[in-house]
């Protein structure tokens, strides 16, 4: 459930918003970005992260079936259930990229220094956030427009293991972001 991408003649050449918006780790930011006057991210609890990256990419897009030579080269499944695509992540994450980007923790992509943001938010109050934007640059700006809701997987019907396993893996994200997720 994104963003509408809709096309323009300056991004026509793009399928998404993340092949226009260029992504890295966060190290390799230019320091004179990294002292920028507002700096702003939203962040996501992990286990939502992970919970919606299956739910779109894996089950309703069944985009794992575009790897299934890697995947099963890996000892992998394309129709893995939540739970085990939980306990073999990081065999996933290393069989095909598109997983380790969408599964990254917030640590590498934002640092581990919360404070050097001027404005840090779950993406659940992203409106606000736009708001606060709006407000520096001197002009409204509009949100896209979000794809409609699915009915995501229950927190409740996660197994312990798959739920601890998170939880370790995105230690540092939950240490130093937690306070932020909703």
């Amino acid at each position: 459930t994104g963003c509408t991408w809709g096309k323009s003649k300056e991004r026509e050449q793009y399928n998404s918003l993340h092949q226009y918006y260029k992504k890295g780790p966060f190290d390799l930011i230019p320091s004179e970005h990294k002292s920028a006057r507002f700096k702003f991210a939203l962040v996501r609890d992990p286990l939502k992260r992970v919970i919606s990256f299956f739910q779109n990419k894996v089950l309703d897009e069944q985009k794992l079936v575009n790897a299934q030579e890697k995947l099963e080269k890996a000892g992998l499944i394309v129709d893995p259930s939540f739970d085990f695509f939980v306990e073999h992540l990081e065999t996933y994450r290393e069989a095909w990229a598109p997983i380790k980007d969408h599964t990254n923790t917030l640590v590498s992509h934002l640092g581990d220094d919360c404070k050097i943001y001027s404005s840090l938010r779950d993406i659940s109050e992203s409106q606000k956030l736009l708001n606060e934007i709006s407000t520096v640059v001197g002009r409204d700006l509009i949100a896209p427009v979000r794809g409609a809701s699915r009915p995501q997987i229950k927190v409740d019907s996660i197994s312990e293991n798959s739920l601890k396993k998170i939880q370790k893996y995105y230690e540092a994200d939950y240490d130093i972001y937690g306070s932020y997720f909703k």
